[in-house]
């Protein structure tokens, strides 16, 4: 496993990122996270949220670990959802590859740094995302993150993910990006398409997504397929490149907006 050191050079300038629901699309997230990372524009001081999984990549950027780890971690995912079968089997694959990618000590890390959406449905529901900002060991931080992810009937065959005797569902369901205020919010869809989820409080003034594409090469329905079942090795790599295109051209235009 591939981890990068956390400490990036720049200037004082604190930068928040906040991850949207994503599923299999989070080699979108993977890529403009790779971007921010060789322009230096996530810091020791940089905090980090998301949904889903928004969450994996949020968890992954404040211990350490790299995008190239994400895109390897997809791929080996995929390879088995292909041959043996997605729904009610990919949670149980996602569980075993957290725990090879986050060690003992990862909570810390993550602890005040890191706050990852889930929707609580047992004791009482929420309608907007619970944001879990504290992790007392691994295994809370791995079971937030699954609880995140977990859509209802698809990663297993349970309605409810148990965690801290409460139930719980993916925290993107209502929410694709979770209620942060002033973060660089990195949305794998277009705006448009998922409008209805998105909460007032995201500056969309701040937005990474596929709008800022030119000509972006896929359509809704083709979207959703790649955010639910595993893609083509080919296809993964090409959304990790559409990643990095948008924080790119996101990158550059914010520097021309500050001369």
């Amino acid at each position: 496993m591939r981890r990068y050191s956390g400490k990036v050079e720049g200037g004082e300038e604190k930068t928040n990122f906040n991850f949207s629901g994503s599923g299999f699309l989070l080699t979108f997230h993977a890529g403009a996270a790779d971007v921010f990372l060789k322009r230096g524009i996530i810091k020791e001081s940089s905090t980090f949220s998301g949904a889903s999984g928004g969450a994996i990549i949020s968890a992954a950027l404040a211990t350490g670990i790299s995008p190239d780890t994400i895109i390897s971690t997809t791929l080996e995912i995929s390879a088995i959802c292909r041959q043996k079968g997605t729904v009610t089997k990919v949670g149980k694959l996602l569980e075993e590859h957290l725990r090879k990618m986050f060690k003992p000590g990862d909570e810390n890390l993550c602890s005040g740094r890191v706050a990852l959406a889930v929707s609580r449905v047992k004791p009482r529901p929420f309608l907007s995302p619970v944001m879990v900002r504290s992790f007392h060991d691994r295994d809370h931080l791995i079971s937030t993150i699954m609880a995140s992810c977990f859509i209802p009937g698809y990663l297993s065959p349970h309605a409810t993910f148990r965690m801290d005797k409460d139930r719980y569902i993916d925290g993107a369901l209502v929410n694709i990006l979770p209620p942060i205020r002033s973060s660089v919010n990195v949305l794998c869809f277009k705006k448009r398409w998922v409008s209805f989820m998105v909460p007032n409080t995201c500056d969309m003034t701040s937005l990474i997504s596929p709008d800022i594409i030119p000509n972006f090469p896929y359509k809704l329905p083709q979207m959703v397929k790649f955010a639910l079942f595993p893609a083509t090795d080919e296809e993964v790599f090409r959304m990790f490149q559409l990643g990095q295109q948008a924080a790119e051209l996101w990158l550059d235009r914010r520097s021309e907006s500050k001369k």
